[in-house]
């Protein structure tokens, strides 16, 4: 074998497609009140799309896991008709991340 002309101390990374390993995903938190608007959560993007997700009845808390990393939308749509619904763009999902949204309230 001949020994190569130049040695670098650190290895050159080979050029591959992002590929994350399992458990390298995030996830997404959001509270959508009030409670009797009873909503109904799509997390979407180019590549993947949710749901639907009814809210959790008593605390209207929904947690999505094992979103790959990424910018998403998040649609609301109230299943009670006397609340408007509401599409939260560029919601971005970072790998080893719990994104809050915080409480959404939504109008009448």
């Amino acid at each position: 074998a001949q020994k190569p002309l130049h040695t670098s101390p650190l290895p050159i990374p080979e050029i591959q497609p992002f590929d994350p390993p399992a458990g390298i995903t995030g996830a997404m938190v959001i509270q959508v009140a009030p409670l009797e608007a009873k909503a109904v959560v799509t997390v979407f993007n180019d590549q993947f799309t949710s749901g639907p997700y009814a809210m959790n009845a008593t605390e209207g808390i929904l947690v999505l896991e094992d979103l790959e990393p990424g910018l998403y939308k998040v649609q609301i749509k109230p299943i009670n008709p006397q609340f408007v619904p509401m599409l939260i763009e560029n919601v971005e999902i970072m790998s080893g991340i719990k994104t809050d949204l915080g409480r959404i309230v939504l109008s009448e």
